[in-house]
């Protein structure tokens, strides 16, 4: 024993299995990811690892050859019903249909789902026609899991909490809710984490004291239960790195090998880089990681403080080590955060957390749960709701982020604290500011999907003409899922982004889903000066929209033939009519710029088209946002004829059931020479003004 303590005091072991654990990390990444399946498939047998409910939607996670993302929509709701009853985790199931690969709207600055499920070694969503169960699972694993996730949804509204803070699983809570957290800088408490899993072995470690066990029946049966309550919660990055700690830990305690927190903290990143090298790109990982391990290295150096003073230099020092993967992947921080976590830290742990557990073991204590996670909610939102504390930043290249790493790193472990503070500070206070001075005039044509959304910027001012939406059908109450939302806060998000912080304009041309349906997310997100809407009669999509954005206090107003609107460099002006139809009562807005001229269609048609040629004289247009996303029903001949468009935007949906752009009209813009952007292929289109630059997301790059 004592050899082996001399062995595991020494530096350089730890030191070379971390750098080995790095090279190992960096040879998965540049390593070929390939599938396994051809991707011709129209078969495929596997069992189930997740699955979910959503109206008329069952969503699972497959494990055959790989795993696969599988959806399947119920035809009635007997079938639907027959699904939950039958199908249970661990079920091998045989599907038919389709092999598509992940599409993911293709935006600058933005989270790529599809990148995701790729370092997760899941290539292929299959939409199935047919779903049989081959052989009911046996594996006594996956039948815990079940009658606990079974169980866990008869407790209604508490269910989502139980599941979140017993479970690790955040599906259940409403998007409004976690984005409430996000907005305060307290979303890293609305997950299970170390903190978590210390109050568990704490506990666990204070009734074995009481009962006398020696330290190691100690670390035996706390470990023990630590592992079987891994096995049945959901898999989680952060969860992991909390467990590896904790043992590695522990151990180093219970036998008193005295190897330094630094040691232990390297031993534990190397096990965890070489286990699963994908962690490193896992947001909850990074912020428990760095949080810990800054916490952890800090608590050598400082001096003792009484509880509340402890409590506040924790909360301090988790925002300083969050900064930079809050500005790198939201970028946003929330300085008042480092208050709401004196308060939310030991609501939810000492509060929340363990009720949850409890409410589980015993039912009844479910109306106590109701009672704090209430309050919770209402409290999260209200606070949401302070138009200050949140500051944004503009994205900025990966070696600003690194740089402010360095700071605080130097900040707190360093000497010269002072200098540090002040380099922290001036840093931050330049990136803030830096969109407001460095302004440049410039068009972003936003991948909604199958919509339409564009963007405009000229001297601090902004204008978004649209907003996207997912148009839906008519459902029964069976069929229905939980709403969603992907566009509006896409666009939220790259608003943020770019620094941007409000709206001075949106411009609605028209009230399709697919144009419009996003606004209540937008107004409800972000402040708004004014909407402009189109003329003629609104449908009732718009008057939610216009009910929504008076509730605000935000001004609208309809738009009228011929109406001037200025935007810094910009002036446009409105050219359609109310010609009753809906696509064709589409804004259409004629924009000038220096020499530059501009043509927004919205979903006019040829129709709109013929009215513009007999009330306007066209001159030819520079860029053309292409009539209802590049349906044959626009674009006709006699039009193009007359404007010439150099520049096409067309923005549609990949795959989209509408055949859109329609490779009729795509041949005939090319007869005109016209350079087209499409959504589906080039992704986010932004057209530099100040710099005459094009560049595409998917790398193209002109000069105009």
């Amino acid at each position: 024993m004592l050899r082996l303590r001399k062995i595991l005091l020494l530096k350089s072991p730890y030191v070379i299995l971390f750098l080995v654990s790095c090279l190992y990390l960096a040879l998965a990444q540049i390593m070929p990811k390939n599938s396994l399946y051809a991707g011709t498939e129209e078969t495929i047998e596997g069992y189930i690892t997740e699955m979910n409910f959503d109206g008329a939607k069952l969503s699972m996670t497959i494990k055959g050859k790989e795993p696969f993302i599988a959806s399947y929509y119920a035809k009635t709701e007997e079938e639907r019903k027959k699904l939950q009853q039958e199908l249970s985790l661990g079920d091998t199931v045989l599907l038919t249909g389709t092999l598509n690969h992940p599409h993911t709207t293709k935006n600058f600055n933005s989270f790529s789902y599809q990148e995701y499920l790729a370092r997760n070694q899941i290539f292929y969503f299959f939409q199935a026609d047919s779903i049989t169960r081959v052989k009911k699972n046996q594996n006594i694993l996956w039948c815990i899991k079940t009658k606990i996730k079974n169980f866990i949804t008869s407790f209604n509204q508490n269910a989502k909490y139980i599941n979140t803070f017993v479970l690790g699983n955040q599906n259940d809570v409403e998007k409004e809710v976690r984005s409430n957290f996000q907005k305060i800088g307290i979303s890293h408490l609305f997950a299970l984490s170390g903190t978590q899993i210390t109050f568990l072995s704490d506990l666990i470690q204070k009734i074995l004291t009481k009962r006398k066990k020696s330290d190691l029946q100690k670390l035996i049966i706390t470990q023990s239960i630590l592992l079987s309550y891994y096995l049945v919660i959901d898999p989680c990055a952060a969860i992991d790195r909390a467990l590896v700690f904790q043992f590695f830990f522990s151990v180093n305690k219970t036998y008193d090998f005295h190897i330094s927190p630094f040691q232990l903290i390297l031993l534990s990143l190397s096990v965890l880089f070489l286990w699963h090298p994908n962690y490193i790109f896992d947001i909850g990982f990074q912020y428990a990681t760095v949080i810990s391990v800054g916490l952890i290295l800090y608590s050598t150096k400082k001096k003792q403080h009484s509880k509340i003073a402890e409590l506040f230099f924790v909360s301090l020092l988790s925002f300083l080590f969050s900064i930079p993967i809050s500005l790198y992947h939201f970028s946003k921080i929330n300085p008042l955060s480092i208050l709401y976590n004196l308060f939310y830290v030991p609501y939810i742990n000492f509060f929340v957390f363990p009720l949850s557990i409890i409410t589980l073991c015993l039912p009844f204590c479910s109306p106590l749960l109701s009672l704090f996670t209430t309050f919770l909610e209402k409290s999260v939102s209200l606070l949401a709701k302070i138009p200050f504390g949140e500051l944004v930043f503009a994205k900025a290249p990966l070696i600003l982020y690194l740089f402010y790493a360095f700071l605080i790193a130097f900040l707190l472990l360093g000497k010269k604290k002072k200098l540090w503070f002040l380099l922290l500070l001036l840093t931050l206070g330049c990136h803030f500011i830096a969109p407001k001075i460095i302004q440049e005039d410039r068009l972003f044509m936003i991948d909604v999907g199958q919509g339409d959304s564009f963007l405009i910027q000229s001297e601090g001012k902004t204008l978004l003409i649209d907003t996207g939406g997912k148009m839906e059908y008519v459902k029964e109450d069976w069929q229905k899922g939980k709403e969603k939302t992907k566009s509006g806060t896409y666009t939220i998000s790259f608003l943020s982004s770019l620094g941007i912080t409000k709206l001075d304009y949106l411009l609605i041309t028209h009230g399709d889903a697919d144009h419009a349906k996003e606004a209540i997310t937008l107004i409800d997100q972000i402040p708004i000066g004014k909407i402009y809407y189109n003329e003629g009669k609104i449908n009732s999509l718009e008057k939610e929209i216009l009910k929504e954005a008076k509730q605000k206090k935000i001004d609208f107003e309809q738009l009228k033939q011929n109406q001037i609107l200025k935007l810094g460099n910009f002036t446009f002006q409105v050219l359609s009519k109310d010609l009753e139809e809906e696509n064709d009562s589409s804004i259409i807005l004629y924009g000038e710029r220096e020499e530059n001229t501009l043509l927004f269609m919205g979903d006019a048609s040829i129709k709109s088209e013929q009215e513009l040629l007999k009330t306007y004289t066209l001159k030819e247009i520079d860029f053309l946002k292409i009539g209802h996303h590049g349906s044959r029903t626009s674009s006709s001949e006699s039009f193009l004829a007359q404007i010439k468009p150099k520049v096409g935007l067309i923005s549609a949906g990949v795959d989209n059931s509408f055949n859109h752009p329609h490779q009729d009209v795509v041949k005939r813009y090319q007869q005109y020479g016209t350079t087209l952007f499409s959504t589906i292929t080039d992704g986010m289109v932004e057209i530099n003004f100040t710099t005459r630059k094009i560049k595409t997301y998917m790398g193209k790059q002109l000069s105009f």
